[in-house]
C-alpha cells in the first residue's frame, strides 16, 4: 500500500518515487504542476466492490503550454474480487485467496516504512485516509 498523501504532497510523491500513485483527486494542480506530471499519471478510485484506474498520458514533445497538445486517457474497471487477485502477482493467481493475507501484510509494513521516511523529511501523511475495506 502506498503511503497516505494528499494534495501537492502527493503529486510530488508520484513525480519522484512511485510511477503507479494515484494521486488526490480533490487537488487540481496549477497550470505549472499539470504540464509536469509524469509520464503516466494515475487517479484510482473505489465504491461498493468497484476499483477504477483512470491513467493520464500525454505526448510530450507537445509540451509546450501555448500550443495544442494531445492527450490519452485510459480507464480501468476491476470487481473487488480481481482487484486482491491482481495484488498476489501472477504467479499466485491461481492461490490469490491463500496468498493474499501475506500480501497485505507485506503492503502494510511498506506503507509503515514509506510513511516514517516521509515523516522524518517532515512530509505531512493524511491519517484521516481511510483504505477501501478489506485492505
Amino acid at each position: 500500500m502506498p503511503p497516505r498523501l494528499s494534495g501537492a504532497n502527493a503529486l510530488r510523491y508520484a513525480e519522484s518515487s512511485s510511477s503507479i500513485y494515484g494521486l488526490d483527486t480533490d487537488y487540481e494542480p496549477t497550470l505549472d504542476e499539470w504540464m509536469h506530471l509524469p509520464g503516466r499519471t494515475l487517479w484510482k478510485l473505489w465504491s461498493k466492490e468497484g476499483y477504477l484506474t483512470i491513467a493520464l498520458s500525454r505526448d510530450h514533445p507537445l509540451n509546450d503550454v501555448n500550443q495544442p497538445g494531445a492527450y490519452f486517457i485510459e480507464f480501468n474497471l476491476r470487481s473487488e474480487k480481481e482487484q486482491f487477485r491482481q495484488l498476489v502477482g501472477p504467479d499466485k493467481r491461481t492461490v490469490w485467496q491463500q496468498a493474499l493475507p501475506a500480501e497485505m501484510k507485506l503492503l502494510k509494513e511498506e506503507r509503515q516504512q514509506a510513511e516514517s521516511a516521509l515523516r522524518k523529511q517532515g512530509v505531512n501523511i493524511d491519517e484521516a485516509y481511510r483504505d477501501p475495506p478489506g485492505f
